[in-house]
């Protein structure tokens, strides 16, 4: 991790700004097409992360796609089991030792079983969360590589 002694300039403020600006756009067009819109916050937690703070292990392409992938698996698990409080506890706490377990720990991806379970989400979720990661993603190495980060 690059340990930053100055603050950052007001052109990467900016571009920060704007990139998670149109993650965010991108995610809230999406959700009221879909009518999914609680998965917003989640995607919006792993903009600010990826685009606020790049150095983190969290903002890593692995933790980013691995953290969400794992998330979304465990609410869907959590579905399986009947929705009840103690599955989505459950599910969260799943999601967690399996991001531990494979080093792909990336915090707002620990709402996703919450979001699944209890937003009646169906499998059209995984596709439209890849498509924000990936946009998330590649906004993040663009951001990353006009100001000289090495990446994640």
């Amino acid at each position: 991790m690059i340990l930053r002694n100055t603050p950052p300039t007001p052109a990467r403020l900016a571009a920060a700004a704007i990139a998670t600006a149109g993650v965010v756009l991108a995610a809230t067009f999406a959700f009221r097409t879909f009518s999914l819109p609680l998965l917003l916050a989640s995607i919006g937690g792993s903009a600010v992360i990826v685009f606020g703070m790049p150095d983190s292990r969290m903002a890593r392409p692995r933790s980013l796609y691995g953290g969400h992938a794992l998330g979304l698996a465990a609410g869907f698990l959590a579905v399986l089991a009947g929705r009840s409080d103690y599955a989505v506890a459950g599910a969260v706490a799943l999601a967690l030792v399996a991001m531990l377990l494979t080093d792909t720990v990336h915090s707002p991806a620990g709402a996703d079983p919450i979001i699944v379970a209890t937003g009646g989400a169906g499998w059209e979720i995984l596709l439209i969360a890849a498509g924000l990661l990936l946009l998330t993603d590649l906004l993040g190495r663009f951001v990353g590589w006009c100001f000289g980060d090495p990446p994640a």
